[in-house]
């Protein structure tokens, strides 16, 4: 049987800051805002200050090419 994954008591899916519709947005506004979802449940998820901190650079890489994204459309 599969180990049920440690979920730390508190740690919920923060995933409040971006709105639906543009999470559900087609191409690649949808996709990037979906990223940046993941990578916040990830980061509440995470075990490890140094993945957690890795995790939180790629979201400040991911969120940069999205404001630059949203400038563009």
């Amino acid at each position: 049987m599969a180990k049920p994954r440690k979920v730390k008591v508190g740690a919920k899916p923060r995933a409040r800051a971006i709105p639906f519709s543009q999470v559900a947005a087609p191409g690649l506004l949808g996709r990037l805002s979906r990223r940046i979802v993941s990578l916040q449940n990830r980061i509440s998820l995470a075990d490890s200050a140094s993945e957690k901190a890795k995790m939180k650079k790629q979201l400040a890489k991911v969120r940069e090419e999205l404001r630059s994204a949203q400038k563009a459309a």
